[in-house]
């Protein structure tokens, strides 16, 4: 019931991406049969390193105003297997097989290329953050094609404006966390 305190579970383990997140899924369902609701939240880890995991938009890293911006790859096209889009469909797709509801969230913004790395000078137009608007435009489609429904939660803006709420480049700091 609304008001009443519900138990939340944090199961998230540091460094991990979504493909990590498809494999250890089904054992989070076993453990936490009680459950209803899971919340899925991937992509700063997908989109760091030399090889980040693709999106799966067919017109990545485009101006959102562009015509095409958003499409998605569909599954038998090439660039979808291994894709951030591929990787969250799974896990959708075990967590509603499960009987359970799928939230969610918005990649936050990343404010230097690592925890402890030089800051970018202009976060939104570091490389690293142009995919991790790939991967918010990919989670909003998921979320209207698997009619998921709660908004998810866009932690991009908000941690755009609210820097201060960061213990680093990447992680947010205890008011960080609980205003998420």
């Amino acid at each position: 019931a609304s008001g009443s305190p519900h138990p939340v579970v944090n199961a998230g383990i540091g460094g991990e991406e979504s493909i990590d997140g498809l494999a250890r899924i089904q054992g989070l369902l076993d453990s936490y049969p009680q459950a209803t609701h899971f919340l899925i939240l991937f992509g700063t880890n997908d989109s760091h390193g030399t090889m980040p995991v693709p999106s799966g938009l067919r017109f990545f890293g485009m101006d959102p105003d562009e015509p095409g911006y958003g499409e998605l790859l569909n599954p038998d096209e090439p660039g979808y297997v291994g894709s951030f889009l591929n990787n969250m469909q799974q896990i959708i797709d075990v967590v509603v097989a499960d009987g359970k509801i799928p939230i969610l969230a918005k990649v936050p913004i990343t404010l230097g290329p690592c925890s402890i790395c030089t800051p970018f000078s202009n976060p939104d137009e570091a490389a690293r953050n142009i995919l991790i608007r790939d991967y918010n435009t990919v989670i909003d489609a998921l979320v209207a094609a698997n009619a998921i429904g709660f908004n998810p939660p866009d932690f991009y803006n908000y941690f755009r404006t609210n820097h201060d709420q960061f213990s680093d480049n990447l992680h947010p700091d205890g008011m960080g966390y609980q205003s998420m």
